[in-house]
């Protein structure tokens, strides 16, 4: 009754019109006591009403006064979708209950009055720095869609600033006024491991209803092309709001441009949503998607987390995802006020119809791809790089006496030596102060991220109107961009930028786009293991067929497999994809149990070398201002030896030996 009399109008008619959902009956009595709570959900269950009602209660009965809740989403499309969903709850609230910091969008520069403030981890990070005492009355962090994060430089980047954040916070006036952590998720594997690594051993967790039903239409091969083809089933399918994902940008680009084409008469606009638009070009397309009544829209990864645009119709894959984690992301977009996910996959071959349907088997039966977390020197050194800086820049100077506190927990003497010895910090007095480069990051405002930078880029900007659509790489005159929902063409650039002036229709020279930053890492162990189930195999029993070794462990375990083998010296020459290993070698003796063996003894003897251990690493900023033995040991931390080993236990359970071809299949092999 006490959190029916704390809502505002525009909650209760929500709650009215809705009977609470299982996942909001379970979550939030435990957060209206001040627990924190994983909360582990499908998309578009509740999860987001879950925690905001409680905190938004506790934040009133504690008589509250200035912000007390800090949301944060791992883009800033999601950050500009809750605001507004926010401002429909609190429709009667001061506009200063709800604030937003991202790098688009600087809105919040007092507490005072406010309720939530709503970021993304690098601008929270550059909040705590400038306005540090700003956050001090915070209460409750929720962090949104942890997937994203879990496993990566910028979810460890993110646990450091929520410590620092409740480090700093000013002791309640009431002991029960407990600082709370709430994650939120859609698609995370071990639950109990993720909750230890970002809320603590005391949180609790709701593991709360089951993925809605999902209807998947394999669409005809397409025969005079897919934009053809998928334009001829949304002619025909009469879907008002149809959203299309691509696995990268330039695929997404060709896509969109020739769907604009196709459908030129039938309007229906074409939007494109890519990571490179500008903050500008980026909102303007999200505003049309949920003011329009008709349109399809052409996306990468930047619309699989939970912006809101409408109840779409029918979600397209027009690639098969490589991850579990991707495809529900991706299927979970549509049809977020039913019961039930249409799907359209399109498939150019067999081979991405069984990817199609291993990836639906793995959805079904809540399957979910194995995250790698662990500690990076890199993202520790971005941290007390920043506080430096903004020492330096304070008056109030970081000095070994005092970065504990202004951390927030425990600090590593090997990378605190370490920046000294490589002259990254230098101590002036017992002032840490950055060197003269890294000074000039930090006022550069690029010392916040712990993304690594890619190639140089260039301002995309419209001649006629002087605005900036958004960054691309060099481009020749003449070429074509599709950007939002029209054409244009470049015809001038400098030092500055690409001019482009509008295009009425497509020509034939489509610019190329720069690639998204990093590289995909192939099939999962969960996606190979459910191919090979399809294809009728155990794959928890190994088999030896035609020189290989058939484990269906995924590209990433494999790898590490044959990096095992080949310490033992009698596989010098075995390669690995995502089925199996290949080469020659006396494979009789290879079992999971023997692996497993060689691996204990490898972690005794101080583990794999860091030249083969560097596939396993992940990209992240500062790594090269790094000695050579913490970039080192940073590289040995990325081999996934728990997943691995988890791995190897699975099919020792079934398995003690290889499943051997038949004799004459072998002789000679080995």
């Amino acid at each position: 009754m006490e959190l029916w009399r704390a809502m505002p109008d525009a909650w209760r008619r929500f709650f009215r019109n809705r009977r609470p959902l299982p996942v909001q009956t379970a979550a939030m009595p435990l957060l209206l006591q001040g627990k924190s709570v994983l909360i582990a959900s499908p998309t578009a269950s509740g999860k987001t009403e879950a925690a905001f009602a409680p905190l938004y209660q506790r934040h009133v009965s504690f008589g509250r006064s200035d912000v007390s809740v800090v949301y944060v989403a791992p883009t800033k499309a999601l950050v500009n979708d809750m605001r507004e969903r926010l401002l429909a709850y609190f429709g009667d609230a001061p506009i200063e209950s709800i604030q937003r910091y991202t790098g688009d969008h600087h809105e919040f520069h007092a507490s005072r009055g406010g309720f939530v403030l709503l970021a993304t981890p690098e601008a929270l990070d550059s909040l705590q720095l400038v306005l540090p005492e700003a956050l001090r009355s915070v209460r409750a962090v929720i962090l949104d869609e942890i997937h994203l994060l879990h496993g990566t430089a910028r979810g460890q980047q993110l646990r450091s600033v929520v410590a620092r954040v409740r480090a700093r916070s000013i002791a309640p006036k009431d002991k029960r006024d407990d600082f709370q952590i709430v994650a939120m998720t859609a698609t995370v594997h071990d639950l109990a491991e993720v909750s230890r690594c970002w809320l603590g051993e005391e949180a609790f967790i709701v593991d709360n209803g089951a993925p809605r039903p999902i209807e998947m239409v394999y669409l005809p091969r397409p025969e005079r092309g897919l934009v053809a083809s998928l334009a001829q089933q949304v002619r025909s399918s009469k879907h008002c709001k149809v959203l299309m994902f691509c696995n990268t940008r330039n695929a997404a680009h060709e896509l969109a441009a020739g769907l604009h084409h196709e459908l030129a008469g039938d309007h229906c606009p074409v939007f494109l949503h890519i990571g490179l638009l500008s903050k500008d070009e980026r909102e303007r397309v999200e505003n049309a998607l949920r003011r329009e009544r008709k349109w399809i829209c052409v996306a990468t990864s930047t619309l699989e987390v939970g912006v809101d645009v409408g109840d779409i119709d029918v979600v397209v894959l027009c690639q098969p995802p490589l991850s579990v984690g991707e495809f529900m992301q991706r299927i979970g977009r549509g049809n977020r006020r039913s019961e039930r996910s249409i799907v359209w996959a399109q498939a150019c071959d067999d081979r991405e119809e069984r990817l199609y349907q291993a990836l639906l088997r793995c959805a079904r039966t809540g399957t979910l791809d194995d995250q790698h977390e662990y500690e990076r020197y890199s993202v520790e050194f971005q941290q007390i790089l920043s506080l430096a800086w903004a020492g330096v820049r304070s008056g109030a100077p970081l000095t070994v006496d005092n970065i504990e506190g202004r951390v927030g927990r425990s600090i590593d003497a090997a990378l605190l030596s370490d920046m000294r010895a490589t002259g990254a910090l230098a101590d002036s007095r017992g002032a840490l102060i950055p060197n003269d480069n890294l000074m000039d990051i930090g006022d550069a405002r690029r010392i916040h991220s712990v993304i690594a930078g890619g190639g140089r880029s260039l301002q995309l900007v419209d001649s006629r109107s002087g605005d900036v659509l958004g960054a691309v790489a060099e481009m020749a005159i003449d070429d074509v961009i599709y950007t939002g929902d029209r054409f244009h063409m470049i015809h001038a650039r400098d030092g500055g930028g690409v001019y482009v002036a509008g295009a009425d229709k497509r020509a034939a020279g489509l610019a190329k786009l720069p690639a998204t930053r990093g590289t995909r890492r192939g099939l999962s162990r969960q996606v190979a293991w459910a191919l090979a189930e399809l294809d009728g195999f155990d794959p928890s029993i190994w088999k030896y067929d035609h020189g290989r070794l058939l484990t269906w462990g995924g590209v990433q375990y494999n790898g590490l497999l044959a990096i095992v083998l080949r310490t033992t010296g009698r596989f010098d020459s075995l390669q690995s994809d995502e089925y199996c290993c290949r080469g020659a070698g006396p494979f009789a003796s290879v079992t999971p149990t023997f692996v497993e063996l060689l691996v204990i003894e490898i972690e005794k003897s101080g583990g794999i070398s860091a030249r083969a251990a560097a596939s396993f690493r992940t990209s992240s900023a500062f790594f090269e201002s790094l000695g050579a033995a913490l970039q080192q040991e940073e590289i040995r931390r990325s081999v996934p030896w728990h997943g691995f080993k988890r791995w190897l236990r699975a099919c020792s359970r079934n398995s003690e030996s290889i499943r051997q071809p038949e004799r004459k299949e072998n002789e000679g092999t080995e």
